[in-house]
């Protein structure tokens, strides 16, 4: 009977200390997943085809935002190229999107590059960093973005974050993509990864803005991220580096958005 009565005295002890000490909630972790340019006219992305196989078939029409977007894949990134195709309906979306984002299309008054990241756990009360739901009428409630609260200051990188699950998969190999099933996915994925350029892998990013040295807002999220750098110049430039530069080359790209590419 006493050994009964110390067992069911353990197991309220077990129960309550449960009760006062919830788990504890781990802090999540922001890593880097693609870059996203708005762009104006096609002379940028022209000479980008020069070095760069588009992903066509992956091109997307956001009706409700009035935006379009072309894509770029590497193995382990991709570039977004995001067009105005009504500028009332980006407009009238802004409320939404919780920033004044039409400006960006503008890089003399505002920063034109933004950052896609990676959140985990996908919960924004256990980043650091203020994250806000964004849910766009042209996909599912559900399948939301958080942006961040410092996408107020169009003068920085507009940063916004998704699931793992939604980012972009990581090759460590072109051999993987040949154990894809699916016959048409397979071939469309070897053709897009093949560039004319042999770029393979996006390894560094370099954010070069006329704000000099801030420490708050999207750019000290970017700071502390091992693929980014950002640094003081007389305009926004962005620098994208593929391979470690192990080929030695350069290619610069001055339209109405300055790109420099590195391979």
């Amino acid at each position: 009977m006493k050994f009964l009565l110390l067992y069911l005295f353990l197991i309220l002890f077990i129960i309550g200390a449960c009760k006062q000490n919830p788990p504890i909630k781990t802090e999540a972790n922001l890593t880097f997943d693609h870059v996203l340019i708005f762009c104006k006219g096609n002379e940028f992305e022209d000479s980008l085809s020069q070095l760069f196989t588009f992903a066509d078939k992956l091109s997307s029409k956001h009706p409700e935002q009035g935006t379009m977007g072309r894509y770029i894949l590497v193995m382990n990134s991709f570039i977004e190229l995001l067009y105005i195709e009504d500028s009332a309906k980006v407009k009238n979306n802004e409320d939404r999107f919780r920033s004044p984002y039409l400006n960006r299309w503008d890089p003399g008054s505002a920063c034109p590059f933004a950052f896609g990241l990676i959140l985990e756990p996908y919960d924004s009360t256990t980043c650091v960093y203020p994250f806000e739901a964004y849910r766009s009428l042209d996909i599912p409630q559900e399948a939301y973005y958080l942006m961040s609260v410092a996408n107020k200051d169009a003068s920085q990188p507009m940063i916004y974050a998704s699931p793992k699950e939604r980012a972009h998969r990581t090759y460590e190999d072109i051999s993987e993509i040949y154990e894809i099933e699916d016959d048409n996915k397979r071939r469309d994925l070897k053709k897009y990864m093949q560039h004319p350029s042999g770029i393979q892998r996006l390894t560094s990013v370099i954010i070069s803005l006329p704000s000099g040295e801030i420490i708050e807002g999207n750019l000290k999220i970017l700071n502390e991220l091992k693929e980014v750098e950002t640094v003081k110049a007389e305009g926004y430039q962005l620098t994208l580096v593929f391979d470690e530069a192990k080929q030695g080359k350069s290619f610069d790209i001055v339209a109405d958005i300055d790109v420099r590419i590195e391979y």
